[in-house]
């Protein structure tokens, strides 16, 4: 027979509904809504001397036994009553309190259901941490769902990540002051990704117009990056410096409209672009390893990344131009300043 004996509580307020607590016999309990408050208590029952070495359905050696009230066979949520602790009927504002209750530690779906809602449920205490609007959080939560529906959410990225990106996007389109350093801290997932999740939700959706980049200077920042590293840039890059820039800032335009790299932070691309553009101009000795060490000051990055974004840029750029002559951008920069 299991049994459990409750140590009476000094508490005097039910820290639920602040009503009177009252000392039974074993165990107290709140007069207005059935609350049992104990400090300790024992359990009489089979220990796992008793039960042995039993294994679940998951081959993990079971660490408390089953028990009726549990709802699922791992023991993870329980069912509520519609009584209180003194066997009177609760109130209708007690049973609304029960199932917020049940809502919150009980759920029936699948598990990707269980992780969709946990993305959400994200979303809200994160805009909250940081301090964001509740019509910043509503449209992150819009944003998340069309991503889903969009089937943004792929193998390689997280939905924690897509969470985070929604919440960045729709702080970006508010025009909120804030910086991707108030959210990051608080997310269930590294910035790296928070960023990538932002890039995918951004070009996903086709928001292009309406928000603007997390980085809109990458380019710029990868070159202060390799300024920072490297002590010849101007033996590096010679008089081709400046060109190499205008010719990356095109490749990242060809990037934001074709969605290359989607689900890769915007400054690893731009990495790739400035690789890329050195390639297309030459004369430039820039290695991806130089690139990827100095980005990953900021956002961690591989050579392999930089490697692989640097063929989908050329080949979209020789798409575009039938050519892979970089003067036609030159060219054409040079008009337009004129």
């Amino acid at each position: 027979m299991w049994s459990v004996e409750h140590e009476r509580s000094a508490l005097t307020i039910c820290p639920e509904c602040e009503g009177q607590v009252v000392a039974a016999r074993y165990d107290s309990y709140c007069e207005r809504c059935g609350l049992v408050v104990s400090e300790s208590h024992l359990e009489h029952g089979p220990t796992l001397a008793d039960v042995g070495k039993g294994q679940n359905s998951g081959g993990a050696p079971r660490v408390e036994t089953a028990s009726p009230y549990h709802a699922d066979p791992m023991g993870s949520t329980f069912s509520f009553s519609y009584y209180d602790g003194k066997g009177n009927s609760l109130s209708g504002s007690q049973l609304r309190r029960v199932r917020r209750m049940e809502k919150r530690i009980r759920w029936e779906g699948d598990s990707a259901d269980r992780l969709r809602t946990d993305a959400l449920m994200d979303i809200r205490a994160v805009g909250r941490s940081a301090g964001l609007p509740e019509f910043v959080r509503e449209r992150a939560t819009d944003l998340f769902r069309d991503a889903l529906e969009a089937g943004l959410a792929d193998g390689r990225m997280a939905y924690e990540s897509v969470a985070t990106g929604a919440l960045i996007v729709a702080m970006r389109e508010a025009g909120c002051p804030h910086s991707i350093d108030a959210i990051t801290p608080w997310a269930r997932t590294p910035e790296e990704r928070g960023c990538a999740g932002a890039r995918k939700v951004r070009l996903g959706l086709g928001l292009t117009d309406s928000c603007p980049p997390v980085r809109p200077d990458a380019v710029d920042v990868v070159f202060e990056s390799l300024d920072e590293q490297m002590d010849d840039r101007d033996g590096r890059f010679g008089s081709s410096y400046l060109e190499v820039r205008q010719v990356a800032s095109h490749l990242m335009d060809l990037a934001d409209e074709l969605a290359i790299g989607s689900g890769t932070p915007r400054l690893t691309v731009a990495a790739a672009a400035v690789y890329a553009a050195t390639k297309l101009i030459g004369g430039v000795r820039l290695t991806q390893s130089e690139l990827a060490e100095a980005v990953s000051q900021i956002v961690e990055t591989t050579p392999g990344r930089v490697s692989r974004y640097n063929c989908l840029l050329r080949a979209a750029y020789i798409e575009r131009h039938g050519t892979d002559d970089p003067t036609i951008v030159l060219e054409r920069d040079t008009e337009r300043l004129e």
